[in-house]
């Protein structure tokens, strides 16, 4: 159905979370690489799995299989067959300068293989998509033709899934594509001489190099027509014991595996959670962290705190840590570890070390369970992985004094007080402060005259991911 795509480039799914961000961040899951959006058709089975629980949401991968529907069903001899229509969903053509200490700013510097960028570079990428076709299974005929429908709880993939009791875990179907109507082109933008074409050109803002330099290692790719950007999924819900589906239509049904224990999830905020107990859950869980000796919290936070000027390290950080929770990897090498990241070794020592891990013979040898000081820490670095590089500063240019009050009217926030309760607050989060402004900005309303404080209408993610941080640097 699509041309062939010899190679993944870092390039693609930074336009395709563009694009999600864009277009539907609540409801569309980017394509992770161009290897993994050749698998992606309609009905096709994806992997939801819950990797961590917070509050108010969870952070959920997905991951595509390489199955469809019909062949894990009772009767996979029986066709499921699914109207679908294709339109003119919109026109996606964006240039767009990324940093390189962004999310996926290592991915990028080693695509581009150009040694003059460094961390603190930007680059812009110019993908030319051209019309996106939205191609959706009829919802209606989709329904209908489930109905009736089983799991085979025997086949030996849903075996694999029903067994995998680290993290939650439910199956969800491929319902709507958006694909590239013809051939596109991704490219980095080259800073060349500036009587070729605009059109030609990249910006690289190298702080120390001359923007006339011409770089060969562009990266420069071609998404084939039909290559899917991003996808939508129905969740559903199996009966354990017969294997019986509900799709779950609704944005925020819960699917999985009925009479299992495995824990529910949603991947966005639900202000029906309880939060009763939520201030109470954020101690517990970081508890850790705060009763360390003096000392070593402060090298610890020291150290967290360098690593929060870099997007692209705390998602490696968090991805590690991830791996231990699941339990997926034992060991790595060490050397090479180090030398992906970007800052000293002694940053990423103390870390792993506060975290559990061992480094022995040039190997970094994951804890054989998480401890809960690596517990406490990806609960921070997951939190951190949400925010963007603004927001980012804004938590690190808080002192000390502001980060207390913000712990306080956080977490009364979150056990669902409206009126806040801190007393001569103006003293501490004055006006024109970075405290102040990170308050405001969490949708907390400060009155000076009347010395109060109002409570956000609704809990957001980004308060409660600021509660998370701020608890675990200031508490």
């Amino acid at each position: 159905m699509r041309g062939e795509v010899k190679s993944s480039h870092a390039m693609f799914p930074v336009v395709c979370q563009k694009f999600v961000h864009a277009m539907g961040p609540d409801t569309m899951i980017p394509a992770q690489s161009m290897d993994a959006a050749q698998d992606l058709d309609l009905l096709k089975v994806v992997l939801r799995k819950t990797k961590r629980s917070y509050l108010f949401w969870e952070k959920v991968k997905h991951t595509v299989l390489d199955f469809h529907l019909q062949s894990l069903l009772q009767n996979s001899h029986v066709v499921l067959d699914v109207p679908s229509k294709t339109k003119e969903f919109c026109q996606f053509n964006p240039e767009t300068k990324y940093s390189l200490d962004g999310k996926l700013g290592i991915q990028l510097m080693r695509e581009l293989m150009d040694a003059s960028l460094s961390a603190s570079d930007s680059v812009t990428i110019s993908s030319r998509l051209g019309t996106i076709q939205e191609k959706s299974l009829d919802s209606e005929a989709l329904l209908e033709a489930l109905k009736g429908r089983r799991l085979d709880m025997t086949n030996t993939v849903v075996r694999q899934v029903v067994e995998s009791t680290q993290q939650s875990i439910s199956l969800c179907l491929v319902k709507d594509l958006y694909l590239v109507q013809k051939d596109a082109e991704i490219k980095r933008v080259k800073t060349v001489d500036e009587d070729l074409d605009v059109n030609e050109k990249v910006k690289v803002v190298p702080g120390d190099i001359d923007e006339k330099v011409h770089y060969d290692k562009t990266g420069d790719i071609v998404v084939p027509a039909g290559t899917p950007i991003a996808y939508k999924v129905w969740e559903l819900k199996v009966r354990a014991k017969d294997g019986a589906i509900t799709p779950m239509t609704l944005p925020r049904g819960q699917g999985g595996f009925q009479g299992i224990l495995m824990r529910d999830y949603a991947d966005t905020v639900d202000p029906d959670k309880e939060t009763d107990k939520g201030h109470k859950m954020v101690a517990d869980i970081l508890n850790p962290l705060v009763t360390m000796s003096e000392s070593v919290r402060g090298s610890l936070i020291g150290a967290v705190k360098t690593v929060m000027g870099n997007q692209a390290e705390i998602k490696r950080i968090e991805n590690l840590l991830s791996d231990v929770e699941a339990e997926s990897l034992k060991e790595a090498s060490y050397s090479e570890w180090i030398k992906s990241g970007s800052f000293e070794e002694t940053v990423y020592n103390t870390i792993l070390t506060a975290c559990g891990f061992v480094i022995k013979d040039d190997q970094l040898q994951y804890p054989l369970a998480p401890s809960s000081v690596l517990t406490a820490c990806a609960y921070v670095f997951g939190a951190l992985d949400e925010f963007d590089k603004r927001e980012l500063q804004q938590l690190l240019s808080c002192d000390k004094e502001a980060g207390i009050s913000l712990v306080e009217i956080c977490s009364q926030a979150i056990s669902g007080e409206t009126a806040i309760v801190l007393p001569d607050f103006p003293k501490v989060l004055t006006k024109g402060t970075v405290g102040r402004d990170l308050a405001e900005s969490l949708g907390f309303q400060l009155n000076d005259d009347k010395n109060a404080i109002t409570s956000p209408s609704q809990i957001t993610k980004t308060l409660e991911n600021s509660y998370w941080v701020l608890y675990a640097l200031f508490k």
